[in-house]
């Protein structure tokens, strides 16, 4: 690993180390480790600025895939081949002791490759979700709007069922 990728762990390594302690505190604030962290509020922008840091270490490594040579490279060795998955069998026959080698790995394996895929999920999923816990009222107006603006769609449309008597064929009078 170059300079800029050990920089890029350490990074992702300290703001999700954070993020799950100081979230691990405010989930249950009467536990000890949120009476050592202090106040709430502290607690809460701990959280908050990890987040943003572990979001902005994300976009950083998207244009660092995206524009770098070793960026590039580094995606195409982790991208899954079909031969990671014979080299899943072969390690289950190694460990269940019916192969005497193991498999014979690339840059990467196939566990490697798979927790980096989890990694990049992971990051784009807790930053979506935490951005909407953090901005609820934003994200609410936002969708509120998207949601107005589906709306005259559906009040136009005709109900099929049961939408008044008549329409079943039933007289009120």
């Amino acid at each position: 690993m170059n300079r800029g990728q050990r920089v890029q762990h350490l990074i992702l390594l300290a703001s999700f180390i954070i993020l799950a302690v100081t979230g691990f505190a405010l989930k249950f604030p009467d536990s000890g480790l949120s009476r050592l962290m202090g106040a709430e509020e502290v607690r809460r922008w701990i959280h908050r600025v990890s987040g943003v840091v572990m979001i902005v270490a994300g976009f950083y490594h998207l244009v660092y895939i995206l524009f770098t040579k070793d960026g590039r490279q580094l995606v195409r060795d982790f991208w899954p081949r079909w031969q990671d998955a014979r080299d899943v069998l072969t390690s289950i026959r190694f460990l269940s002791g019916r192969c005497p080698t193991h498999p014979r790995y690339g840059r990467f394996g196939y566990a490697e490759k798979f927790e980096y895929w989890a990694v990049v999920w992971g990051t784009i999923i807790m930053g979506v979700t935490g951005l909407v816990i953090w901005l609820k009222i934003d994200v609410t107006h936002f969708l509120r709007a998207g949601w107005w603006m589906w709306r005259p769609r559906f009040t136009t449309m005709k109900p099929s069922w049961p939408a008044s008597p008549s329409s079943c064929g039933i007289s009120t009078t």
